[in-house]
C-alpha cells in the first residue's frame, strides 16, 4: 500500500480534523460525505451528525489524533486515538469527570473526493471500562 495519497488520504485527513474538535455544523458533513453514503451509521449523513453530536455532548473536549493513515486507490484506512473528559451525559450515564482515551480504526471508500462508504472498529467497551468506577460493565 502507498502512504498518504493526496486525493484520498488528504480528503479523509481534512474530514477528521474538521469534525472532531467540534460538533459538525449542518453543512460540514455534506462537504465530506455523499448524501446516500453507505455507512455503519443507520441514517447516513444525518446518523453521522447525530453520533458526533452525541459524543460532543458527553465529551465536549473530544479530540482525535490520527496515529496512522494509509491510502490505496479510492480506499483509506486510519488508526486514531479518541480522547476527552466525560463531563456531559452519555445516554443514561451521568458525567463521571473521567478522562478517557481509546483507539479506533476507520476505513473509508471515496468517490469524487467524498466518502461514499465507511466502516469502523471502535473500543466502546474500553471507554466504559475507563469510567468503571461510576459504571458496572
Amino acid at each position: 500500500m502507498k502512504r498518504t495519497r493526496p486525493s484520498s488520504a488528504g480528503c479523509t485527513r481534512r474530514f477528521g480534523t474538521n469534525t472532531t474538535p467540534r460538533p459538525p455544523t449542518s453543512s460540514s458533513p455534506r462537504t465530506f460525505f455523499t448524501r446516500d453514503m453507505l455507512a455503519e451509521y443507520q441514517h447516513g449523513v444525518d446518523g453521522y451528525k447525530h453520533l458526533v453530536g452525541w459524543l460532543h455532548t458527553a465529551f465536549p473536549n473530544l479530540h482525535m489524533d490520527i496515529e496512522n493513515m494509509i491510502a490505496e486507490g479510492d480506499e483509506v484506512a486510519s488508526f486514531v486515538t479518541l480522547s476527552g473528559t466525560h463531563t456531559g451525559p452519555l445516554r443514561d450515564l451521568a458525567p463521571t469527570r473521567k478522562q478517557v482515551s481509546v483507539k479506533h480504526s476507520h476505513w473509508y471508500r471515496l468517490a469524487n473526493g467524498k466518502v461514499v462508504e465507511t466502516w469502523s472498529v471502535r473500543d466502546d467497551l474500553g471507554m466504559m471500562q475507563q469510567m468503571k468506577s461510576a459504571v458496572s460493565v
